[in-house]
Formats: structure tokens, C-alpha cells, sequence
């Protein structure tokens, strides 16, 4: 399952806006309504995966409207938008306009009307899901498609899933690519509100295994911060230490236990890098986040079979060592 990549900038400037408005009203079939006389830019990634569409999107501002006409096409997707730059309206069915900010979402309906207006610099992220396939899924959907979606844990987390799978990776297998397809479908199931069925099913399918790799990429950016703890990271993950513990002990492990292990491959790391042989034992374990050297030293002989001065003695060796539990 490809990734399929448009940027403005690869279009000769006499056709920008001609080719712009054409990709922009085909992917999302709508018509476009440029509201600024700014250079144009912009580009869009689309990752289609089985029943599920991902569109993400930075363009100028902008209407686009699905009309009366557009929605006899019959389409019936759930389309959840997420809101990354800029700001925007968006009017259902001929209603009042909300207004959104980055981060904000919304959950639409193909088989109606609708408007957005975007402007600054715009960029969102489309997720679209057919009905029949979500809409089971979803406890109130007239509650969910009439109003702003709540910033949920699992609303972010789907966020940031879907932009990874538009930015960093390549072709997918048909088995990634249909696991990836479950997942967003139960992230955003429970972001919108799910059933007790739904989340129940959701969680025993993969979802717990999408938070822990949240949870893991959070710990491995913040690892030398000296308030690094459960409490910390699942306050910015949105869940509380009990969870995030939840989590770990699935794998057999614990939050502590994951943390000193990264910390002791950082400083294996710099043990193993010539260019930092001069570095004190103690300075690179206050580095690589140990307050207690004595507990380093400990901690470093009982996975690596060595003291880091045996290493640091050794390190051509370094990468056949690193491999050991």
C-alpha cells in the first residue's frame, strides 16, 4: 500500500492554481474556492489502506464546498478531520458555522453538505471511514457528526498515528497495511465514543499495543529530563499512572524497568564512541540520566556482563556487546 505525494511546487508556476484546484477538488471531491492572492502553495499525502483513506493536507486559503450536487455521488463515509495549522469554519448541512483551531476535529458525513473555510496557513488531516464499517461502532452517531469532537487521549494518539503513516514510511505489506487499517478504525471509534462493545473489542485488538508505543516514543524524547516518571508521561499522554503501568506490565515488565534500559544503552552508546573516550565514567552516567553512580555501575555489569571501564577498554566489540540481555 503506497504513499501518493502532490506538492504545488513541482507544477510549473503558470499552472499551479489550474492543478491545484483540480488535485484538490478530485481527492476530496468538492469544489475550491481560492479566498487569497498569496503565491500558492502547498501539498497533500494520501495513504489508502483497506477502508481507510488518509488524506494530509497544507495548502492556501480556501473554500471548499460538497454540495447537493457532489453528494448524489454516493458516497457514505465518516470522515473525521483533524484541524494541524491555521484556522478554519466548518458549516454541516447549511448550519451556523463552528469555528476550529489546531488540534480540533470534527467527525462529517459524505452523504451531506458541507462547507470549509480555511485560512492562515492551513493544514489538516482527513480520515475517511466508510459508515457502514465505523458507524456500528459508535454509541450516539447523530452526537458525534453535530459538534466538535473533545480533545480525547485517543483522538491525539490517532493524530499522530496517521500523520506517521503520510510522512515516514514507504510501501506496506498487506498484512501492516491491513493492521494499521484496524487500528485507526478503533482509535477513531473511541474518539468519537465508541460502544462499550466496540471499546471493549478496540482495546483487545490493538489499541493497547498503539498507546504503549506512544507511551515508549514519549519516554525515549524526554529520557534525560530529571522529572522523567509515570506521572509525567502519562500526563502528557492523557491516561493515568495506573494505565501506563497497565501497560508495561502486559509486556512482563515495568515503567522503571523500560526507562533504566534506555538510559543503559545511551551510555553503552557513548562508552562505544571514540570521539567521547575521554569522558569520565560518572559524567557519562549523570549524562545518559542516572543520579546515583553507584547504581549505574550496578545496573550497567548486570545487563552487560561488564563494568564500563571493561567496555569502554572494548569497544570494538561494542556492537556484538549492546546485543546482550
Amino acid at each position: 500500500m503506497t504513499l501518493q505525494c502532490f506538492s504545488a511546487a513541482d507544477v510549473p508556476l503558470k499552472d499551479r492554481v489550474a492543478v491545484f484546484l483540480e488535485v484538490y477538488a478530485a481527492i476530496e471531491n468538492v469544489e475550491v474556492e481560492l479566498t487569497s492572492d498569496m503565491p500558492l502553495i502547498g501539498d497533500a499525502a494520501i495513504r489508502s489502506l483497506p477502508n481507510v483513506t488518509i488524506v494530509q493536507a497544507n495548502c492556501v486559503p480556501c473554500i471548499s464546498r460538497r454540495t447537493r450536487r457532489h453528494v448524489v455521488d454516493g458516497k457514505s463515509d465518516l470522515v473525521l478531520s483533524v484541524f494541524t495549522n491555521g484556522k478554519a469554519s466548518y458549516s454541516r448541512n447549511g448550519g451556523e458555522p463552528e469555528f476550529y483551531e489546531p488540534g480540533e476535529a470534527y467527525l462529517g458525513r459524505n452523504d451531506r453538505p458541507c462547507e470549509h473555510a480555511l485560512s492562515g496557513k492551513p493544514g489538516f488531516i482527513d480520515i475517511a471511514i466508510p459508515r457502514a464499517l465505523m458507524g456500528p461502532g459508535i454509541a450516539d452517531l447523530d452526537r458525534a457528526t453535530g459538534a466538535k469532537l473533545p480533545p480525547t487521549p485517543e483522538l491525539v494518539l490517532l493524530t499522530n498515528y496517521v500523520a506517521t503513516l503520510t510522512r515516514e514510511i514507504g510501501a506496506l505489506s498487506p498484512d501492516a497495511a491491513a493492521r494499521c487499517s484496524s487500528h485507526i478504525l478503533d482509535l477513531a471509534t473511541m474518539a468519537v465514543g465508541a460502544t462499550r462493545d466496540a471499546q471493549e473489542v478496540a482495546e483487545a485488538r490493538g489499541v493497547r499495543a498503539v498507546r504503549l508505543r506512544a507511551v515508549k516514543g514519549d519516554i525515549a524524547a524526554n529520557l534525560l529530563r530529571p522529572d522523567l516518571s509515570v506521572a509525567t508521561v502519562a500526563r502528557r499522554q492523557g491516561v493515568s499512572p495506573q494505565y501506563v503501568r497497565a501497560l508495561f506490565n502486559g509486556e512482563g515488565t515495568t515503567f522503571a524497568d523500560h526507562v533504566r534500559a534506555e538510559r543503559l544503552t545511551l551510555a553503552h552508546e557513548i562508552l562505544c564512541d571514540p570521539a567521547r573516550q575521554g569522558r569520565r565514567i560518572s559524567d557519562i552516567a549523570f549524562e545518559a540520566g542516572f543520579g546515583d553512580l553507584s547504581y549505574f555501575n550496578r545496573s550497567f555489569r548486570q545487563r552487560y556482563g561488564m563494568t564500563p571501564s571493561d567496555v569502554r577498554g572494548t569497544a570494538s566489540d561494542c556492537e556484538e556487546e549492546d546485543g546482550k540481555p
